[in-house]
This record gives structure tokens, sequence and C-alpha cells, in this order.
């Protein structure tokens, strides 16, 4: 790994060069160069993912959402469930859009949603059936 230091608009970067292979089905790739990304378990790592998805509560209207580290939590509440899942299929797609343009993806194995109603009765679903049926209503 070449690491090289460059001064842009007064900020310090640090640019890594690193090369690369894979492998997939049990074939493995020539080496190629890597020229983005941060290094896993960089101590810079947590930092950048903050300042990456700084905006994100930009693309909420309805919904607020609470960032950790590179967990990101998203609540809202209604008095009646048709007007909750109209909001938040809503939110969702919003949430999709700044997903896509920004280069991202929702890991949905890892996302789940919960339904806290007043009687204290806790509902909790995995995301894809909402975000299935928001795109089947497309």
């Amino acid at each position: 790994m070449v690491l090289t230091r460059v001064v842009s608009n007064g900020l310090n970067h640090i640019s890594a060069t690193v090369a690369k292979k894979c492998s997939i089905n049990g074939r493995l790739s020539g080496v190629a160069p890597v020229s983005c990304g941060v290094p896993q378990g960089s101590n810079v790592g947590p930092l950048l993912i903050l300042v990456y998805i700084n905006d994100l509560p930009n693309c909420l209207r309805s919904a607020s959402a609470r960032m950790f580290a590179g967990d990101t939590n998203i609540t809202y509440a209604a008095s009646a469930i048709a007007d909750f899942e109209n909001v938040v299929n809503s939110e969702l797609r919003k949430l999709i859009c700044w997903l896509v343009i920004n280069g991202l993806s929702l890991n949905v194995a890892k996302t789940e949603f919960m339904v806290i109603e007043l009687n204290q009765r806790i509902l909790l679903t995995r995301i894809t059936k909402l975000i299935l049926k928001s795109t089947a209503n497309r």
C-alpha cells in the first residue's frame, strides 16, 4: 500500500493506492488498483461515513432520523394505521432515492420495522414487506 498526502482547499487528505484481486466462483482475477474507499478497520472510517451520510435526514419530510456511527433509526408517529402506512411508505421511497443518488444500498437483511401501539403491543416485522408493498404501488 502506498500512502500519499495531498493538501487541497486547506484540508489534508490521505489517499491510498492499493492493488487487490478477487475470487468469483473459484476463479481469481488479475490485480487491479483500488482508487477509492477507506481500508477496513481504519480509524478515519467511522468519521468519513458520518460526513458522507450527514445529509440523510434532509431527505425525510415527516419522519425523524437519528444516526449513530453507521446505524440509522427512523421514527414516525401517527394516530391512524392508514396514515402511518402511507407516510412511512412515502418516507421509505425518499430514503431509497437518497441511497441510490449517494451510491449506497439498504441492507434489507439487517433492517427491521417496529410498530408500537398505545396499548404497548409491539409488532416487529422485516422491512421487506413494507418496501415490497410500496414498490408494488408504483
